[in-house]
């Protein structure tokens, strides 16, 4: 097919287009203040208005792409709009681009011959789960001004975070999750004070000099998850409105920093597992009134659950493994009667399981194996009625199966292995319809050894 554009039309495209290019190797934040300007100039010496210039833009990068699905990507010499019917771009009613959504399109390529600079409308983009392999993340996208939404996660994007996204202040949602971008976080990001979701995990990153991240009024979802942060971001204390913190999978050390998030009233979930934390729990944690989910697993705590943490009445999620706790569980968690799932599997708790546990009627996960908790199970566990997972493996309990177990009739995997249970099965355990996986075995229990020996049929 012949090119529709004329070569007149081409001629005034590529003076645009050169004068654009400075734009390409400036890094001073005063050249986009001024790019609006620039770009006016240089469209209207061309004689080309914005509306011809944005959809030629798109074809450029189109055509570096090695694959794509954008097959209705074409200019009709009949039709001067046939441009505002491209699958994933939305127009304004002057017919500027103002979004382009081309998540999981299969694009293969990068975002080199992408021009930015003449899609100056643009409010969304978003081209997330594509395969940009080995592409970098260009610095002219800090020419966007007017954008609001910005998501390049789950593609395999190399090299640094631009800091000139901290130009973009009209932003309010950034993912760059899922690539492999390395170096430090840029601290310009600070600068996107409208900004409430900023999603940075599944990176290579590291920490700097957090001193000079400002704090972000208006964020309210933080994710860093695995990265190779080594230090607790400290400009999260001055995020007032913070709703979710995950800094889990890095390799942050110290004590878990209680005091840095005890001002965050609004947060309500808060991830710091994988990481080298060490020493106590701390009693302030029950200042985090609004908290629902707290994951601390594998860490190096030390030191016993504080009695405080059943203060926390909004509790739904609390998973404690493998951080080597000790001592006693405490009354107190017989309070959190939200909670639905609880970890505390692979400690070194002493002691019986309190009774108060019954009280946790809204409970689908107990998990507490490999423990060295003793005596026998409370009549009240048969309280939990919404109970679906029961893990007490590798413990040290005592007596009989209790007959009250008859009445968790949701429960769907039951672990009773290598305890110090007696006595005979309990005929109710017939009665669990749910039931997918048993076990039972290095235990005491009468049944297990008849029907071992062939004494009792199974």
């Amino acid at each position: 097919m012949s090119n529709p554009i004329s070569s007149n039309y081409s001629s005034k495209l590529s003076k645009v287009l050169h004068a654009m290019k400075m734009g390409m190797v400036v890094r001073s934040p005063s050249f986009f203040f001024f790019l609006p300007f620039i770009l006016a100039l240089s469209i209207q010496s061309s004689g080309l208005s914005m509306v011809d210039l944005e959809p030629e833009a798109l074809l450029n990068w189109k055509t570096s792409l090695k694959n794509h699905t954008l097959v209705s990507w074409f200019l009709k010499t009949s039709n001067s709009t046939s441009h505002c019917s491209w699958i994933g771009i939305n127009y304004n009613n002057d017919r500027s681009v103002v979004e382009v959504n081309l998540s999981n399109f299969d694009l293969e390529g990068t975002l080199n011959q992408l021009n930015f600079f003449l899609l100056p409308y643009l409010t969304s983009l978003n081209l997330s789960m594509n395969y940009f392999l080995q592409g970098k993340i260009p610095k002219s996208i800090g020419s966007l001004s007017k954008l609001s939404f910005l998501d390049l996660g789950d593609n395999q994007f190399t090299g640094s975070v631009p800091e000139e996204i901290g130009n973009l202040t009209d932003l309010r949602f950034i993912s760059l999750s899922g690539n492999d971008l390395s170096g430090p976080i840029p601290y310009q990001l600070g600068n996107l004070q409208k900004v409430w979701h900023l999603d940075l995990r599944r990176n290579n990153l590291n920490s700097i000099d957090w001193s000079k991240f400002t704090g972000m009024e208006s964020l309210t979802h933080l994710y860093l998850y695995d990265n190779f942060l080594v230090d607790f971001p400290a400009f999260v204390s001055r995020c007032k409105n913070l709703v979710l913190l995950d800094l889990s999978e890095n390799e942050v050390s110290g004590g878990i920093p209680i005091q840095k998030v005890s001002s965050l009233k609004n947060l309500q979930v808060l991830d710091l597992s994988v990481n080298y934390f060490q020493g106590p729990i701390l009693a302030e944690l029950q200042n985090l009134m609004r908290l629902q989910e707290l994951q601390l697993y594998s860490n190096n705590l030390t030191g016993a659950i504080p009695h405080e943490i059943g203060f926390i009445f909004g509790f739904r999620k609390l998973d404690l493994r493998y951080t080597y706790l000790t001592g006693s569980l405490p009354l107190s968690i017989g309070n959190l009667s939200k909670l639905t799932y609880l970890d505390l599997s692979g400690n070194l708790f002493t002691g019986s399981l309190p009774p108060s546990i019954g009280n946790l009627s809204k409970l689908t996960h107990l998990l507490l194996s490999v423990n060295n908790l003793t005596g026998s199970l409370p009549p009240s566990i048969g309280n939990l009625f919404k109970l679906t997972d029961l893990y007490l493996s590798g413990t040290h309990f005592t007596g009989s199966l209790l007959p009250s177990i008859r009445h968790l009739s949701k429960l769907a995997y039951l672990d009773l292995f290598g305890n110090n249970l007696t006595g005979s099965l309990p005929p109710s355990i017939g009665n669990l319809s749910m039931l997918s996986q048993l076990y039972l075995s290095n235990n005491n229990l009468w049944d297990l050894f008849l029907l071992r020996f062939g004494i009792l049929n199974p």
